[in-house]
């Protein structure tokens, strides 16, 4: 552990304190003062031992105008004692002062110059009147921000993910994203090592916090060794640092309670040696838990399909409650078991070999209303109300076999994913047209192998990339009535409609790139195609007793979709001491042939694209960074897009696009300015996003007496425009143990339609204020607290719709009367003016942590005066949809946990 003080003679307390807010608020104003205009001052110099001549580690070195309190720059020395301070001081000389736990105070006064001062420290003894000294909370060593956990923990975490929800700086999207500086991070490692391929909500919600000494945060992060200094990267990584070299942890907890029935199991052990990694993990609830989203891969993907949000779209849908904004414990009636094996291995030749099993079987249940408005014109509308029974059947096999080298000299990574998927759902709505029964069953099948390939001839750097996968997607919806008469029986009523797809589809990508370096400039030239064929085949049968037949050739599909994609990308990179420039050059030529022979319908398009990127990031001085980037990019519709026999998606929407391949040209802009203080433990960032939209398609949609809507395109062309502003600021009060983080976002979207043969402009604006705090004010008394108001309003041919406002409050108090004892309330209040409802939630947590492995025994009264049902609003680009869920019943539940 490493200390620093004031003064020999002082104590720990004094040092903070000199360090503390004042003094880098003195820092804060300088920097964003007027006088910021002249030249930068860099000192640079060793610290060692004057005695044993060794250098020195995390002395503090404070720059000061000479004969003031006022502080131009600080830093602290690197193990090999360098050090480097950089000032923007608008003054002739400077004082130097030099602090380090157990050495004397240097101090001294050097004219305003960038200049070498090595400095040679005398021990010192010291003298600590019994003060329990606890470490810096945040350090920063180059582009490495490390957390220490000791600072931010206390007696109530158990899991990484308790921590990390803390840090400033740092937040954690309600699905277990994290983002550093409103950005998602592009890598999670455990001790370097990158054992789960972005599913890293598995480790945060089950790697025990005891075994954890440090957070890091990687800024700009270079996941490929070789890349880096030669290719910047704006994204940061987190490296989860542990205590021990070979670290057996995570956790096992049993869980029963009524009423119904309930129970819950977690079964997770882990292991981390220097060349090992293990985390496997079974999980099974009907309690409310989606342990399913420990799964989702949530860091951005290379390859197509690599991304956080999962590939498999589904054509075909049962009309479900959307997922509300409270916590899914209220209202996730599951039957859930999950399976994961995940395990890495360092060979010889620095290769490692990973493996990624995961197995879910999940069947959830969901029962309420929604109350639908559709604004059809610009007066009218039309409301539709359907109680809802839903069963969602989830069951699914996913396998990741890899193979990667990454060394500073060679980089080789080759992945085989398989993936299976047998989701399947039912459904009984109630309308004031009747009832009727939704089934459909939506398998997905897919193997994809990513192959990379990094290797050197003279300076020159080469890459061989390719990826290749194939695809089926077999799915079936059967809706009893039949609906939608007018097209499909002249009127009459029928017994049961149908909607049969198969999809089949192959995708390959392969490229080969150049990179060469010259000092600060370096360009890279990547050539390669792609290659895209889908075949559709669709149809749409009808029975009424026991005639049973297929309808006509416009309400089938026999397409066939060729996409052929051949580009050449050119970027230059210049990168100088804090400035950063990217500049891309795509060309792509794209050949599209699709058709379909049963309806006599075709296309083919050749069309050449440049798409220009512009990114700059500068470093305006140690705490203030700006980027801007301007970029163009055209984009094509799918397959999902052009189909030109009608096709029934659910119950109440049938759609066909019997117009042009969907063609768009988009101009983005963003601008950001960013602020981190590791000292004083003060980040905030600021993005605004504006974007237009050339589309050559226009969609219509006709909304029916019934709520059913008929979507299709025409040809005319017409913009969409969007803008957002987010900015947050979150900052660490380590005198109280208390983290303050507030934040907003604003946005505006307006998109052109028509609808029931009306030509209008939907314009969607919104904002969202939040605020969050987390507090240990005593030792025996904490509390947590999350806000966040949401208003939104549509407006539908210039005429404004009704403003929806929801506030969300959550509210946890923690109470430790003793050592091993623990009470918790859990309050959730939330407020809709839509409808003027309030709902109140409560839970009691009581718990009794036994032994020196800390085994807890814990009570959970959940829900407590019995909530039953909660009311949630959301808006569409031409509706809002009132929904009304009916909620988990007030449960008791009692847990053994044992930290491994």
């Amino acid at each position: 552990m490493d200390y620093s003080i004031e003064n020999p003679r002082e104590n720990y307390k004094s040092m903070k304190k000199q360090l503390g807010f004042s003094l880098i608020c003195q820092l804060f104003l300088q920097i964003i003062s007027n006088n910021e205009s002249i030249a930068q001052t860099i000192i640079t110099g060793k610290v060692s031992d004057k005695a044993q001549k060794k250098a020195l580690s995390n002395a503090i070195i404070i720059v000061n105008k000479l004969n003031t309190e006022i502080t131009v720059g600080y830093g602290m020395s690197k193990p090999s004692g360098q050090y480097e301070i950089k000032s923007n001081a608008n003054a002739d000389s400077l004082t130097l002062n030099i602090k380090m736990l157990g050495y004397a105070t240097q101090r001294l006064n050097v004219p305003n110059k960038s200049q070498t001062i090595n400095f040679a420290l005398e021990e010192s003894s010291i003298e600590l009147k019994e003060v329990k000294v606890k470490p810096d909370p945040i350090k920063k060593y180059g582009d490495t921000l490390s957390y220490a956990v000791s600072a931010f923990k206390d007696k109530n975490d158990r899991v990484i993910a308790d921590i990390i929800k803390k840090l400033p700086g740092i937040e954690m999207s309600p699905n277990g994203q994290i983002l550093y500086q409103g950005e998602p991070i592009n890598k999670y490692y455990i001790e370097g090592m990158d054992l789960l391929e972005g599913r890293y909500k598995l480790a945060n919600d089950n790697l025990n916090v005891d075994a954890v000494t440090n957070v890091e945060i990687l800024e700009n992060h270079q996941p490929v060794r070789m890349l880096n200094g030669v290719v910047h990267s704006e994204k940061a990584a987190l490296n989860i640092k542990l205590k021990k070299n070979i670290t057996t942890t995570g956790q096992m907890s049993l869980g029963a309670g009524f009423s119904p029935l309930l129970w819950d199991v977690n079964l997770t052990p882990m292991l981390f040696t220097k060349n090992t990694q293990f985390l496997t993990t079974y999980q099974a609830n009907n309690i409310g838990k989606n342990n399913s989203s420990q799964l989702m891969r949530l860091t951005p993907g290379i390859y197509r399909g690599e991304s956080g949000i999962e590939s498999k779209q589904d054509w075909l849908g049962i009309q479900k409650l959307s997922n509300p904004t409270f916590k899914e414990n209220r209202w996730l009636d599951n039957n859930s078991h999950i399976g994961s094996i995940n395990v890495l291995k360092k060979l010889k030749n620095n290769l490692e070999l990973r493996l990624n099993g995961d197995y879910t079987n999940d069947i959830q249940q969901q029962e309420g209303y929604t109350k639908t408005i559709f604004f059809s014109s610009k007066e009218d509308s039309i409301l539709l109300l359907e109680n809802k029974l839903n069963k969602l059947y989830f069951s699914n096999l996913k396998t990741d076999f890899t193979l990667q080298k990454n060394s500073n000299a060679k980089y080789l990574k080759n992945s085989l994913r398989i993936k299976a998927y047998w989701d399947s759902q039912m459904g009984i709505i109630n309308n004031q047209n009747g009832t009727l029964s939704q089934q459909v069953s939506i398998p997905f099948y897919t193997i994809t192998n990513d192959y990379r390939d990094f290797f050197k001839i003279g300076k020159s750097l080469f890459t061989l990339n390719s990826s290749t996968s194939f695809e089926r997607k077999p799915q079936q919806l059967i809706v009893s009535p039949g609906q939608f008469a007018n097209l499909f029986n002249a009127n009459k009523p029928f017994e049961t409609l149908q909607q049969n797809i198969i999809q089949t589809g192959f995708f390959t990508d392969n490229s080969v790139q150049f990179l060469k370096t010259l000092k600060a400039i370096s360009f890279d030239m990547q050539v390669g195609f792609l290659a895209e064929n889908q075949d559709l085949v669709s149809d749409i049968s009808l029975k009424n007793g026991a005639e049973s037949r297929r309808i006509g050739r416009e309400f089938s599909n026999n397409l066939t979709w060729n996409n052929q994609k051949y580009y050449m990308h050119l970027q230059s990179r210049y990168k100088k001491k804090k400035l950063n420039i990217n500049f891309s050059t795509p060309i792509n030529y794209y050949i599209f042939k699709i058709e379909d022979k049963a309806l006599n319908k075709s296309e083919n398009l050749n069309r050449t694209t440049f798409e220009p990127r512009l990114g700059l990031n500068y470093d305006l001085n140690n705490y203030w960074v700006i980027n801007a980037s301007s970029s163009k990019n055209n984009s094509f519709g799918n397959i999902n897009q052009i189909y030109y026999g009608y096709m029934l998606t659910s119950y109440r929407d049938i759609k066909r696009s019997n117009a042009p391949l969907f063609q768009s040209v988009n101009i983005s802009n963003s601008v950001g300015l960013s602020y981190r203080n590791p000292i004083n433990s003060t980040f905030a960032n600021l993005i605004y996003n504006y974007s237009v939209r050339e589309n050559n398609l226009l969609f219509i949609n006709n909304i029916g007496i019934n709520g059913s809507v008929e979507k299709n395109a025409i040809e005319q062309k017409n913009n969409n425009y969007s803008q957002s502003l987010n900015a947050s600021i979150s900052k660490s009060f380590s005198e109280i143990n208390t983290t303050i983080s507030i934040g907003t976002n604003i946005f505006k979207q307006e998109n052109p339609q028509i609808i029931n043969n009306n030509f209008a402009t939907l314009i969607a604006k919104g904002i969202s204020p939040n605020l969050r705090v987390s507090s240990s004010l005593l030792k025996w008394f904490g509390l947590e607290y999350a806000y966040k108001i949401s208003s939104f309003k549509n407006i539908v041919a210039d005429i404004p719709k009704q403003k929806i406002i929801q506030q969300n409050h959550d509210l946890k108090l923690n109470f430790n009367p003793a050592e091993k004892w623990y009470l918790g309330l859990n309050t959730e209040f939330y407020v809709n003016n839509f409808n003027d409802t309030q709902n109140l939630f409560s839970d009691l947590i009581f718990r009794r942590t036994i032994g020196k492995k800390k085994i807890d025994l814990e009570a959970n009264w959940l829900n407590i005066f019995n909530t039953s049902s909660l009311i949630s609003i959301s808006n569409g680009a031409f509706n809002y949809v009132e929904t009304s869920y009916n909620l988990r019943p007030s449960q008791l539940i009692l847990k053994l946990r044992f930290p491994l």
